[in-house]
C-alpha cells in the first residue's frame, strides 16, 4: 500500500493559518520565508484529524501519522527531506497492527539483521 501524501493546499498563502485542500479539508501550520515549517495538521471537511506531521523548509521531514475516518490509526512513518525513510507501520480498521515496511531515501529497503 502506498502511503497517502498529505494534501497540498490549493492556495498556499504566505500567512499562517488554515489552507483549503482539494478534498474540502484544511491544513494548519506555519510558514517561514514562504515554506511550511514545523508541525502541520490536516483536517477533513467534517473537522476530524486526517494526518499530522512535520515540515522542514517546505519538505516533509520527520514523523507523519494518518488516521481513518473512524479516528483509528491507519499508518505512521517518517520522511527525510521529502523521501520516505525508516519503518512505516500500518494498522487495520479495528486498530490491530498489520506490518512494517522499511524505506531508505524513498525506496523500499530490507534492513540487515
Amino acid at each position: 500500500m502506498t502511503a497517502p501524501a498529505p494534501s497540498t493546499p490549493q492556495d498556499a498563502g504566505q500567512d499562517d493559518g488554515p489552507n483549503l485542500t482539494p478534498n474540502g479539508g484544511t491544513m494548519t501550520g506555519e510558514y517561514l520565508d514562504g515554506d511550511r515549517v514545523g508541525h502541520w495538521c490536516h483536517f477533513a471537511g467534517d473537522g476530524r484529524l486526517r494526518s499530522e506531521g512535520e515540515y522542514d523548509r517546505g519538505e516533509l521531514h520527520g514523523v507523519w501519522t494518518w488516521y481513518r475516518a473512524s479516528g483509528v490509526l491507519l499508518q505512521r512513518g517518517a520522511f527525510a527531506h521529502g523521501a520516505k525513510d525508516g519503518a512505516w507501520e500500518r494498522w487495520d480498521a479495528q486498530g490491530n497492527y498489520l506490518d512494517s515496511i522499511w524505506w531508505k531515501q524513498g525506496r523500499k529497503h530490507k534492513p540487515k539483521g
